[in-house]
């Protein structure tokens, strides 16, 4: 009975589908991609190094993750004869999850939003991503799924031959690539944890999502996420993942130290150069780059300062030989920078290099670092700062007034957390860290940084 006009009708048309729909007018995400994003972002808190594939690459999904991940790939299915790992001419890569072109260990993260359905042979597909994923990878995955069912509805299969066979009637679902759609063969039951198991996964878990205030709407959706078996996490993780010190060697050795300070080399370096030249960084003075990293900005001060005024500190030492070896070498200017210059530490012991430094520059630093770890950098470094030094550091900041717990979305879609890297701020926060320091900070605000990035300066007190 529709009491609205007191008669008998059939209102099932005009149940939404809720999975699909909810589509935000802006990121054009529906339902249930937005609520795997969040998922991402605040339960399996990735770093923004992480590694991540996606099974999908022409999606608003796809560009999301992008947006937050410099090291995201992607791919879809095709069907144009294109070999897998290779590009089609319209630039989309062709991956078969049966059997993934990419070599063992390779990523963090693999996920999979409403594919796995569409996959005849899905066990071989869960242990192709078992082993794509390095160890303590985590698998996320989003299926229709029967929460009342023990075991899923098989709609089809296909035979030795290649043949169809429909067990009911056929289910297309929406395909980027083909207005057909693509054909369904699972409704998944919780024995697809059973098969995550038997790929060698262990900690799966389902987690069901509904929220008013994010309008994940309907039904609770589920989102299945299992670990690679042998996840131990390494010390420091719970921070950043610029501790993880074992992970970003094994990406300097493959030759991506660029990937590994978050890509957009040659922009982001001349950014920050030319931002202290304009505050009066002359060759004469002396730096102390914190955070060096393999010195994306690092080749530009080396160039521009006097021989040996350049200083760079860093937790990761095969960064530093990445920055020395690989950067400055191709540009002829080791003979500029003496090795010792650059210094390893992972507790910010800047009275090791022995200098009274002019001008310090902290370009994402304290995006990726908690309130303390930041409190203990300008407390050591103020000794060691000239009279008039001053550190000009960048950070995520967010209105004094945003909810303490709630992400906020920056630009290229980078979302950041009070408790998790990547990190925000209120200015609020370093006038109130700075109380008891030496140190005023002064909100300089916007200055071009393409994630969104904002400067702070902190002035010594006379």
């Amino acid at each position: 009975m529709n009491f609205a006009c007191a008669r008998d009708s059939d209102l099932s048309t005009r149940v939404p589908n809720w999975r699909e729909q909810l589509t935000c007018e802006s990121c054009k995400l529906p339902n249930r991609a937005r609520a795997l994003l969040d998922f991402i972002d605040t339960v399996l808190l990735a770093p923004s190094t992480a590694a991540i594939y996606v099974t999908e690459e022409t999606t608003p999904l796809f560009r999301a993750l992008a947006g937050r991940y410099p090291q995201v790939v992607g791919s879809e299915f095709l069907r144009d004869g294109t070999a897998p790992g290779e590009r089609n001419r319209r630039g989309i890569v062709h991956q078969d999850l049966t059997a993934l072109s990419f070599g063992d260990e390779t990523f963090d993260v693999i996920c999979s939003a409403d594919v796995l359905e569409h996959v005849a042979d899905y066990k071989a597909a869960l242990a192709e991503c078992f082993r794509c994923l390095r160890q303590g990878g985590r698998l996320v995955i989003s299926v229709p799924f029967l929460l009342s069912s023990s075991a899923t509805l098989v709609r089809a299969t296909v035979e030795d031959d290649g043949t169809i066979v429909h067990h009911l009637p056929a289910e297309y679902h929406g395909d980027p690539l083909d207005k057909q759609g693509i054909l369904c063969y699972y409704h998944f039951g919780w024995d697809l944890l059973d098969a995550l198991s038997a790929a060698g996964f262990r900690d799966r878990s389902a987690f069901a999502y509904w929220s008013y205030k994010r309008a994940y709407l309907g039904s609770p959706q589920i989102l299945i996420c299992a670990t690679k078996t042998g996840a131990v996490p390494r010390s420091g993780q719970c921070v950043s993942s610029f501790y993880d010190t074992v992970a970003i060697a094994q990406q300097v050795a493959q030759g991506r130290h660029r990937d590994s300070v978050g890509g957009r080399w040659d922009e982001i370096g001349r950014l920050q150069f030319e931002f202290l030249v304009s505050r009066g960084l002359s060759p004469r003075h002396k730096l102390i780059d914190i955070g060096c990293g393999c010195l994306r900005g690092g080749v530009h001060f080396v160039r521009y300062l006097e021989p040996g005024n350049y200083f760079g500190i860093d937790i990761n030492q095969s960064l530093l030989d990445a920055g020395y070896d690989a950067e400055l070498a191709a540009l002829d200017l080791q003979a500029k920078l003496p090795r010792a210059n650059l210094l390893c530490g992972n507790a910010f012991e800047f009275a090791a290099l022995g200098i009274d430094f002019d001008f310090g520059i902290a370009q994402s630093l304290f995006t990726h670092l908690p309130w303390n770890h930041i409190r203990l950098c300008l407390t050591r470094l103020a000794p060691q700062m000239a009279p008039s030094g001053k550190l000009f550091a960048t950070a995520f900041i967010v209105p004094d007034d945003h909810p303490y717990g709630d992400p906020f979305a920056h630009g290229e879609g980078v979302v950041t957390n009070d408790h998790c890297d990547p990190y925000h701020y209120r200015y609020a926060d370093f006038s109130q860290m700075c109380q008891t320091l030496p140190w005023r900070p002064v909100l300089i605000g916007d200055w071009g940084h393409p994630r969104g990035q904002t400067m702070v300066a902190f002035e010594l007190r006379t």
